[in-house]
């Protein structure tokens, strides 16, 4: 079981390295309905920030389905 969770967590981690934007971009809305909504892009500090922790997150994940890590 700890070795499937290291996949996920791996996978996760690998989307954050190639699609970091997709992955940390969030919409807007007005619960009413009002014009305002749209798309917030993220900076490029976030950017940087989320390949590195999704660097981070391949390593653990990895180190899980070895069996590094972890039990």
């Amino acid at each position: 079981m700890v070795q499937l969770f290291g996949l996920v967590f791996a996978a996760v981690g690998v989307l954050n390295l190639l699609r970091p934007r997709e992955m940390t971009a969030y919409t807007i809305r007005r619960r009413t309905g009002g014009a305002v909504e749209g798309q917030i892009e993220p900076t490029q500090a976030r950017l940087a920030f989320t390949r590195l922790i999704g660097g981070v997150m391949v390593v653990i994940g990895l180190g899980l389905v070895a069996g590094m890590l972890g039990p």
